[in-house]
């Protein structure tokens, strides 16, 4: 539950590459381009794709980055980003911890088997990557404190909990005076060193609001004195941007402004977004009220894209960054096109036509697709392992154009804008489902689903009991092969 918790835990190292230029101030964001390249000593033949994943802090979104490993183990990437942010560097099943920032490179050279032993820098980012490498040597021992921490949200009292999270800031603020005596670190590192640990705390006080069941009052929400919303020089650490958007969804969406939702569910979109942008003024402005404002017009965009453009159009100032105002006018744009296009090539079915029980996918399967073999695969919008394997499947799909195969998608924990622009986007082939979250618990339930993606193959009804191939499995067209021409695994 604790996301910044449980990435610190399965991070080993952290590397964080920031710019020798002078630093850019937030309210000047462009995109700009920065190079990511190296190569990976020992490359398992297994894996031809090393990822990077950029959550953007405007839009709240999840952009991976593929690049290929060629034969040498050479890779190459060229992403896009307004400010040096956390990012991730994946291969296989591990995650490095990156920043990057605009307009920069950075080269990297490692085993794939010992990363720790092996990774060697180059170049003028060297000397600012080592120094970060020693900050996290010296914060991993108090990662174990901080999910002990979280892990008392739900017990004694939230002040008691406030107080205590208070505490793990001091001892924090000795972790970086040891950081800044003994390794003298550059004033850009140091400032970096500085909000990662105090937007760690800050973000355990604002997890309560994974706690739905916990009464709050007003008053818990006074610790932003001790951790500001507004600090145009924060965004080296994606840590704060967490911590605006949760302290928003908390004293905000959860508490003050509760009733401005409901004017959204009765399609009320213009007086919603005024209400959020009048009441949230006060405690936001510059970069961190245009981070909010995006994802109050994200939400609003669920719900009707017209009457969000045209309060767009009558109010042009709404949002201060060009480049904040640029990408919600590209999503109003994206979804307005998603939603004219006929998609021929997908087939939707209608959650009506269902009958929702426990067990509502063994029926249609058994109605719809009797006799016929199914290949199921459950996705989410947000889950990027699912959507790099959409690109196999797009490719892999064709081999089986007119056989007796049918390929079923179900998205879960998604809404439908996002759905049908990802169905668009990597042009998935197929009937399609968006469950709805009862829908979404029956079928984990059923199918004692853990994870995203899960893929599942039925054959005249029945779950086969094999290990289900990713379409990125380079036995899957085999394996399907063999079930449509009736042969034996």
């Amino acid at each position: 539950m604790l996301k910044k918790i449980n990435l610190f835990l399965l991070l080993i190292s952290v590397i964080i590459t920031i710019g020798c230029s002078e630093t850019k101030q937030v309210d000047e964001l462009q995109t700009e381009h920065t190079i990511v390249n190296g190569v990976i000593l020992d490359y398992p033949d297994s894996c031809s794709y090393i990822s990077i994943l950029i959550d953007d802090i405007i839009s709240g979104e999840q952009t991976r980055y593929l690049s290929e490993v060629d034969s040498n183990g050479n890779f190459d990437f060229k992403v896009d980003i307004y400010i040096a942010q956390d990012v991730f560097l994946q291969y296989g099943n591990q995650l490095r911890y990156l920043l990057l920032k605009p307009n920069s490179s950075l080269y990297l050279e490692f085993n794939y088997s010992d990363y720790d032993a092996t990774i060697k820098f180059s170049g003028k980012l060297a000397s600012i990557n080592h120094q970060v490498d020693e900050f996290i040597k010296l914060v991993r021992p108090i990662y174990d404190d901080f999910s002990t921490l979280d892990s008392k949200i739900s017990t004694g009292s939230l002040e008691d909990f406030k107080l205590a999270v208070y505490k793990q800031n001091t001892i924090n603020d000795s972790i970086l005076n040891h950081f800044i005596t003994d390794y003298q670190p550059d004033k850009e590192i140091e400032q970096w060193a500085s909000n990662y640990l105090q937007y760690m705390c800050a973000g355990l006080l604002t997890n309560v609001i994974y706690h739905p069941k916990i009464k709050i009052t007003n008053e818990y929400w006074d610790f932003k004195i001790n951790f500001p919303l507004n600090r145009n020089d924060d965004f080296l650490c994606s840590n704060f941007k967490e911590y605006v958007v949760e302290y928003y969804y908390g004293y905000y969406y959860r508490g003050k402004l509760s009733h401005a939702f409901d004017t959204l569910k009765s399609g009320h979109i213009h007086s919603f977004i005024q209400i959020v942008s009048d009441s949230i003024s006060s405690n936001f402005n510059g970069i961190s009220y245009d981070i909010i404002m995006s994802s109050v017009l994200k939400t609003a965009l669920t719900h009707d894209v017209d009457k969000v453009e045209s309060f767009m159009l009558k109010n042009p100032n709404l949002l201060n960054n060009e480049a904040i105002s640029e990408k919600i006018n590209m999503e109003i744009e994206s979804l307005k096109l998603a939603k004219s296009k006929e998609m021929d090539y997908a087939n939707f079915i209608n959650n009506d036509s269902l009958n929702i029980n426990e067990n509502w996918l063994d029926s249609l399967i058994n109605t719809k697709y009797r006799n016929k073999i199914v290949y199921i695969d459950i996705w989410g919008t947000w889950c990027g392992i699912c959507l790099d394997d959409m690109i196999y499947s797009k490719e892999i799909k064709q081999t089986f154009d007119n056989k007796d195969i049918v390929f079923l998608y179900i998205c879960c924990f998604s809404d439908e804008n996002s759905w049908k622009k990802m169905i668009d986007k990597y042009k998935i082939k197929g009937d399609h489902i968006l469950a709805n979250d009862e829908m979404t618990t029956l079928l984990k339930s059923k199918y004692q689903i853990t994870g995203y993606p899960t893929y599942m193959i039925f054959n005249k009804g029945k779950k086969l009991s094999i290990d289900c191939p990713r379409p990125s499995n380079e036995n899957f067209e085999q394996i399907i092969n063999n079930l449509i021409s009736r042969k034996a695994f």
